[in-house]
């Protein structure tokens, strides 16, 4: 009797184990799957105000036609709250803008020299850079159909990746700039955005689509007046 008691332990024990390593992974399963507790749109506008309110940030942004075909692609670096570097490529032309506060620099192309715009001047290239500026694509009037779509590792990190129908405000508010789809990748722990996509709703849409990358929060950035080599003033 007693031999065959030990039989039925030395069966049941490694049964046992192996129903235990089962549940373990069946709840690791689940927690890594399951969708966060906190509601989309509160996850999505907390990460908003934290990623614009950053005191630092770095950025990318490419911005593509419909047909797949690179109208831009820029790096920037941001100060809270006014100043701003971005260098990268426009419809295949080198740029390269420094703003910082009022005043803006921007290095000509064929001399490598730094141009300093007077305050009275800068005019277009003032909304030039205004609209190159990462936060415009987070500055949203209404938010429409909030939900999870899963989540994503973005810069090695995972990510609950959020969906909805913006309605831009800004330098973007026209009409020819509404109809935009967003995907946005949301950092769930430190509440920040690690990558938005816009994209038109409509695939017939002539609207380009524009992929921002977030990264180095609060990290030390040094943005600082270039030596000008001469002053642009039309007047």
């Amino acid at each position: 009797m007693g031999r065959y008691d030990l039989n039925i332990k030395k069966k049941i024990v490694p049964l046992l184990i192996i129903l235990l390593a089962a549940a373990l992974l069946l709840y690791a399963i689940f927690v890594f799957f399951a969708g966060p507790k906190i509601s989309p749109n509160k996850l999505l506008t907390e990460a908003i105000q934290n990623t614009v309110s950053s005191k630092t940030f770095h950025y990318r942004m490419e911005v593509k036609t419909s047909r797949q075909s690179f109208l831009s692609v820029i790096e920037g670096e941001r100060i809270s709250p006014d100043r701003i570097h971005i260098k990268g490529n426009m419809f295949n032309t080198p740029v390269e803008f420094i703003q910082i506060g009022s005043q803006a620099y921007m290095k000509d192309i064929w001399t490598d020299k730094w141009i300093a715009l007077k305050s009275n001047s800068l005019g277009q290239t003032s909304m030039f850079i205004e609209e190159l500026g990462p936060v415009n694509f987070l500055n949203y009037g209404s938010l429409l159909d909030v939900h999870y779509a899963g989540t994503e590792k973005i810069n090695g990190k995972k990510m609950s990746v959020i969906e909805f129908n913006p309605q831009l405000v800004g330098p973007f508010s026209g009409q020819k700039y509404q109809g935009y789809h967003c995907k946005t990748w949301v950092d769930q722990k430190e509440r920040l955005i690690g990558q938005v996509v816009l994209n038109a709703g409509l695939k017939k849409s002539d609207l380009p689509t524009v992929t921002l990358n977030f990264w180095g929060f609060g990290q030390p950035v040094s943005i600082n007046p270039p030596s000008a080599d001469y002053l642009l003033n039309p007047s």
